[in-house]
């Protein structure tokens, strides 16, 4: 890991990684998860299988609390060829040794990505093989190639701790993907005044994560830079997954459950200017 500190320049490149500074005091850590993997694409091969895909390991955030048994609150399968549904896809990458599946969704570019920054990286780990499948419906969607990903710096070392507000609110990934969506994307939103909320993503507790559900939730309350959402039923593989309001503009992503008072809730980053300097970072290839 790269100590903060150490990133005097506006740009750096160490280890690979490309570290930005001054973008609303955050510095941004971006990478390019896929040489392996287009280099396999250029003679032919793919790494996700079918087989490899079934066989991937819904992501969570290290401590996230069981989910309620399905059909105890009200998530319920979507229909993914209906806005905003369509925006939204199963995110699927290797951390550690490990394939991995989680939830992303375009927001704000065509080409861009909102995810769950605990997918992308934990501890000293960074993903690699990050492919999306948007409108994913067991085995099947429209395939993206992601060539660049971001997570902010700050992240980096607080990764392996437990869930909580406060780490929820650096949350979330930006990744680019080498083709355009091809059926639209959410308008990012940093408006905190919402009270009614949905979320959507591949929770594993449901259709055992090969279909997009949503539920309905309403803020409980912000804390710091994240927000507090219930009820919640998504187990794992949720990761990374829209918060959305009534008029389909994206406010958060799924981040952790976490106990607040006698309440299960959700927590969710607030979007801020930091976040739309990441998108824009990230779409013009991280320079």
């Amino acid at each position: 890991m790269v100590p903060k500190s150490i990133v005097s320049a506006s740009l750096a490149v160490l280890g690979g990684l490309i570290f930005c500074s001054g973008a609303e005091a955050s510095d941004f850590a971006c990478w390019q998860p896929n040489k392996a993997l287009l280099a396999a694409n250029e003679s032919g091969g793919d790494y996700w299988t079918k087989e490899r895909r079934d066989r991937a390991v819904p992501e969570n955030d290290g401590g996230a609390i069981t989910a309620p048994e399905p059909g105890k609150l009200a998530a319920t399968r979507v229909d993914v060829t209906q806005t905003p549904f369509k925006y939204g896809g199963k995110l699927f990458y290797t951390r550690d040794g490990v394939d991995y599946t989680a939830s992303a969704q375009f927001v704000a570019e065509d080409n861009v990505l909102l995810a769950a920054a605990h997918s992308m990286w934990r501890g000293d780990k960074h993903a690699v093989n990050v492919v999306f499948y948007r409108a994913y419906e067991d085995g099947e969607g429209t395939r993206f190639v992601v060539d660049q990903a971001a997570v902010l710096t700050d992240w980096i070392p607080i990764s392996p701790n437990p869930p909580s507000a406060e780490k929820s609110a650096l949350d979330y990934a930006a990744l680019r993907t080498t083709a355009s969506s091809d059926a639209g994307k959410f308008v990012l939103s940093k408006d905190g005044t919402f009270t009614a909320v949905k979320m959507m993503g591949y929770p594993g507790n449901f259709g055992d994560g090969n279909y997009m559900y949503k539920q309905d939730s309403t803020k409980l309350a912000q804390v710091g830079g994240s927000y507090l959402a219930a009820p919640t039923e998504f187990g794992t593989g949720a990761s990374g997954g829209a918060w959305f309001v009534p008029d389909n503009s994206i406010v958060s992503v799924v981040s952790a459950q976490i106990m607040q008072g006698k309440t299960l809730a959700m927590t969710g980053p607030a979007f801020t200017d930091t976040t739309e300097a990441m998108i824009a970072f990230v779409k013009g290839g991280c320079k």
